[in-house]
């Protein structure tokens, strides 16, 4: 049974425990008035009717209005018949029917005992002002507990709407690295695999660093799937390591370089890649190995200036080749997954990144990256390893 059908089968007995044996009681007491069978069926129907309360809150409170009403017309010895009605009023304030509760208060107080009530025999004044305080008071304290339920269930709604969203941010930041690695070394496996096959049947001695450098990019590729995977079964519980940031654009450059490609590191103006902030060195990083990637790729170039400057707080990365520039390879390269990727990392930290062609022809790709780390984003999913 679910801790709500418990807790309803809990009040349920309490109402019975307190409306029945009081009436058996009051059957057995000089109070002018007899307390029929009736009068004790009535007494039970109320607390056993709260058992759906939950499922119908508007049909249980008018029907515990009918059956206290049904009870006071059978002339029976007062008694606690209003713990199942305020009960009931209760749930269907918690329900949000707020309109319906308060019209039967109010119908309640004028059928019951406002003055010239429906039952007659008005009772003295003192009385009335006694019982009408006692359900302003009721109201009140049910108006109270639905916006503490309201404001507890909207905090439960927003921490599950920030699960959801960094749930959603750590997929997304996840398959943006995946792509970014994928990318990076499945084209220079591509690159020295034809140059391997090329050389394997003349210059066969010549094709070990060819097939160096695939065992290598594929031991990376293969690290960085199973650091992912880890982190996808485990969660928070994964182990994780620093990603690669920009102390590790040396290797992006001489990986590039095993695929043939000229690449010129260019670090410019105070820029020290140790004190540059995480997430900051981190998106550099993943913008400069897209951009070779799609250079290898699509450029047809044979040599590429990738530039990094540090002035006025920013971090400038710019990468030009002297490819095939605009060609229809390359903006599709440059509408794909990789460069939305590129942009979301900058946009994450208040930066842009934009394309175009470079001095030497072919294509270039520039971000300004802001290296207050004010600017990076709240919550910055965490990067994964082996």
């Amino acid at each position: 049974m679910s801790r709500c059908r418990l807790a309803d089968l809990a009040l349920v007995g309490f109402a019975l425990l307190v409306q029945v044996p009081s009436a058996i009681a009051l059957r057995n007491h000089d109070v002018g008035r007899h307390l029929e069978w009736y009068g004790i069926a009535l007494m039970s129907a109320g607390p056993l009717l709260l058992w759906w309360r939950r499922r119908f809150p508007v049909s249980v409170l008018l029907v515990e209005f009918a059956i206290t009403l049904a009870y006071d017309l059978t002339d029976q010895p007062h008694g606690p018949i209003w713990v199942a009605l305020s009960i009931a009023f209760f749930t269907c304030m918690l329900a949000r029917r707020r309109v319906i509760a308060w019209s039967v208060l109010v119908l309640g107080f004028a059928v019951f005992v406002g003055p010239g009530h429906a039952l007659g025999g008005s009772p003295p004044p003192a009385e009335i002002a006694g019982i009408a305080a006692w359900m302003l008071l009721l109201g009140g304290a049910a108006e109270a507990a639905r916006v503490g339920r309201e404001n507890h269930l909207e905090r439960v709604q927003a921490r599950a709407e920030l699960a959801r969203r960094k749930a959603t941010e750590e997929r997304l930041a996840i398959a943006r690295d995946l792509h970014d690695v994928l990318a990076h070394h499945v084209a220079l496996i591509s690159v020295q695999s034809g140059v391997a096959l090329h050389l394997l049947d003349d210059h066969p001695e010549q094709a070990r660093p060819a097939l160096a450098a695939i065992r290598q990019a594929s031991n990376e590729v293969l690290r960085e799937m199973r650091g992912a995977l880890d982190l996808l079964r485990a969660g928070d519980a994964a182990t994780r390591h620093p990603a690669p940031d920009l102390r590790r654009v040396d290797e992006l450059a001489a990986n590039a370089r095993l695929s043939g490609l000229g690449v010129d590191l260019r670090v410019e103006g105070e820029l020290q890649p140790a004190d540059v902030p995480e997430v900051v060195s981190v998106a550099a990083y993943r913008i400069v190995q897209e951009s070779l990637t799609n250079v290898v790729r699509h450029a047809e170039a044979r040599h590429v200036v990738v530039g990094l400057r540090q002035a006025d707080g920013e971090l400038t990365v710019t990468v030009d080749d002297d490819g095939r520039g605009a060609t229809a390879d390359a903006l599709a390269a440059a509408t794909g997954s990789g460069l939305r990727g590129m942009r979301e990392r900058a946009t994450a930290l208040a930066g842009e990144l934009s394309t175009g062609r470079s001095p030497a022809g072919g294509f270039r790709v520039h971000a300004r990256l802001p290296m207050s780390p004010l600017t990076a984003p709240a919550f910055q999913p965490a990067e994964t390893s082996a």
